[in-house]
């Protein structure tokens, strides 16, 4: 890496540090969300108005952010470069309109690169053919992950092709990937109970009993939150005064979407996840015939369909669903867990 490189980089983590502090995931998601919404009206100005207030931020270094989560497809050289940079090389928000335009500018993005961190080119051909297989994966009602075998899926592929690819890969290579499971829980700063019941869920999977692992892991993560936000309390005080329970994780989801969204997009598939968590895993589902309807077509478990007997989640993919965002909850509260603890060292100092 030569010296106008290394500078060119030293510039650009300094940068994404000062705005890891000040812009927020969840509130980007929601400025997105409501360009969407406004764009199928006439208000078309102030849908523009507020998708520039969301991309208006260091775009060259959210294009790499993005091309971080990619690592086990990056070739060396450009793997020792990014690995270079701190936590704070990450910028504070997903890239314009979430990484889903990110596809149709990756010849863009990379003649801009090329200039100034020639190596990296080839991270956003990778991203461009990742981005896809992705949008195929969930298409096919599995969770994209680390785990997910993407070097076994053609972007040509139906969705049952690569529903049935999946769920073979997952039968055949259980073992290594319940290894990983395993490893990433007991890294998280959650107790040892929690790694246990996980730990738990992981054989209940492999022995078949999927009906099993979400209504094990479901009531973990409220313990958890209880053990660890909420003083053992299964009630808590919103900001507006009002008393809520803590099954939804009110104020965890919302510190989640207040973390710097380096902390969600370097975690394989992270705003993926987060979407998911965000927009289903926690909304309630009611008794309308329709509603129920929608949810049940999800594979992704519902956690109160799933605890109040409204639907019934028995099949591997719903199980590994569950897994998936569970082992993501884990990691998540652990990073707010870290940050709140900071916060709470620096008003001490």
């Amino acid at each position: 890496m030569d010296e106008n490189t290394r500078r060119t980089l030293a510039q650009s983590i300094e940068t994404a540090r000062r705005l890891s502090s000040t812009v927020e995931i969840g509130e980007t998601v929601r400025k997105m969300d409501e360009a969407r919404k406004l764009a199928r009206t006439s208000e078309v100005g102030e849908a523009m108005s507020r998708l520039r207030s969301v991309t208006a931020t260091n775009e060259f270094m959210e294009k790499i952010a993005a091309a971080r989560r990619t690592l086990n497809f990056v070739e060396p050289q450009a793997m020792k470069a990014m690995q270079a940079a701190p936590r704070f090389f990450l910028p504070p928000s997903p890239v314009s309109a979430h990484l889903r335009q990110l596809a149709e500018n990756t010849a863009k993005i990379a003649q801009a690169c090329k200039s100034v961190l020639v190596p990296l080119q080839p991270i956003f051909n990778r991203l461009s053919e990742q981005s896809a297989k992705a949008k195929l994966v969930e298409a096919s009602g599995w969770l994209p992950h680390s785990s997910t075998p993407f070097h076994l899926i053609d972007e040509d592929q139906s969705t049952e092709e690569v529903d049935a690819t999946i769920a073979s890969f997952y039968e055949e290579n259980w073992s290594s990937i319940e290894t990983d499971f395993l490893e990433a829980v007991s890294d998280h700063e959650i107790d040892a109970e929690a790694k246990i019941c996980f730990a738990e869920a992981i054989k209940a999977h492999k022995l078949g009993l999927y009906r099993t692992v979400p209504r094990t892991l479901f009531p973990e993560v409220e313990r958890v939150a209880a053990v660890e936000f909420y003083d053992g309390k299964r009630k808590v005080k919103t900001k507006d005064g009002k008393m809520v329970g803590i099954t939804s994780l009110p104020t965890i989801r919302r510190d989640i979407g207040n973390l710097p969204a380096g902390e969600v997009t370097t975690y394989d598939y992270g705003y993926h996840l987060f979407k998911k968590m965000e927009s289903h895993l926690y909304e309630k589902v009611g008794e309308d015939p329709d509603t129920i309807a929608g949810f049940e077509a999800d594979p992704v478990p519902n956690r109160h369909a799933s605890l109040h007997g409204i639907i019934v989640y028995n099949t591997a993919k719903s199980s590994l669903n569950a897994l998936i965002m569970t082992e993501f909850l884990f990691h998540m509260m652990s990073r707010v867990k870290t940050y709140l603890i900071e916060e709470a060292d620096e008003d001490n100092e």
